[in-house]
């Protein structure tokens, strides 16, 4: 094992993880000994983001609820502010106005676990059992394995199953499968709130709509926001918000997105 390596990546990937015991209606407990509790929702509240010494904001007065268990769709450009939604939804960036904050299904204040999944498929020189860990420190093998299962990896993996080593950034895998394994990980956190950015960026159409079809099948029961080019993907959400320019430009139910 190469220490330092380890280090970094597992600083790149450190779980957002946010339980709270005193969250109303309390937590069940999950095959891997950890707690998941209901689904919650996302409040923003006149959300805008603006870097230092820029002239136009990256997010400018975004206002919408995002309800307990519902799956959500972001399309738009490239550029137009759809990963840093995602960002303020997950933590990792602090809004310059207005504040997002989580709900559960009475409106009550929720800190849920949060899996979040980026566009960079992040993986390390080292075992697959190690890259799975860099989640959950403590997940014995048989919770590895169902986590792989669930992402429908393990029989690719071969005989050497957990032991399997990879190469440097998962060289030795296939694009989908790295994309599965990063997917396997973030099973391995079961958040509550799953936000995911680009789930099939690079993909090709066929191995994208696995990965998906996991993807949607595994969050049942969650609450899923993910961005996407893809129009096949964004038609299976129950919700598309359109931005563009750091605007909400449109906030309707996927048959009536033109």
């Amino acid at each position: 094992l190469d220490v330092g390596r380890w280090a970094v990546a597992a600083r790149r990937l450190e779980p957002i993880l946010a339980v709270d015991d005193a969250t109303p209606g309390g937590r069940g407990e999950t095959d891997g000994g950890h707690a998941r509790g209901p689904a919650v929702g996302v409040v923003f509240d006149g959300v805008t983001v603006v870097e230092p010494g820029a002239e136009v904001a990256r997010l400018s007065d975004i206002t919408m609820t995002l309800k307990p268990g519902s799956t959500t769709a972001l399309v738009g450009p490239s550029g137009a502010g759809k990963s840093t939604l995602i960002a303020l939804a997950a933590g990792t960036l602090r809004p310059t106005g207005g504040a997002v904050r989580f709900i559960g299904e009475d409106d009550t204040p929720a800190c849920p676990r949060i899996g979040w999944l980026g566009q960079r498929t992040e993986l390390f020189r080292g075992p697959v059992a190690e890259n799975l860990r860099l989640a959950r420190f403590d997940a014995d093998d048989e919770s590895l394995r169902a986590a792989l299962i669930k992402a429908r990896l393990w029989d690719a993996l071969g005989p050497d199953g957990l032991g399997r080593r990879l190469g440097d950034e998962g060289s030795g895998l296939s694009g989908g499968e790295r994309r599965r394994l990063a997917l396997a990980r973030t099973m391995l956190q079961d958040p509550e709130l799953v936000l995911v950015d680009e789930p099939t960026e690079g993909l090709d159409e066929a191995t994208a709509a696995e990965v998906f079809d996991t993807l949607l099948a595994w969050a049942d029961g969650r609450t899923l926001v993910f961005a996407t080019h893809r129009p096949r993907e964004a038609a299976r959400a129950d919700r598309v918000l359109t931005i563009v320019d750091g605007r909400l430009a449109k906030d309707a139910a996927p048959h009536l997105i033109a």
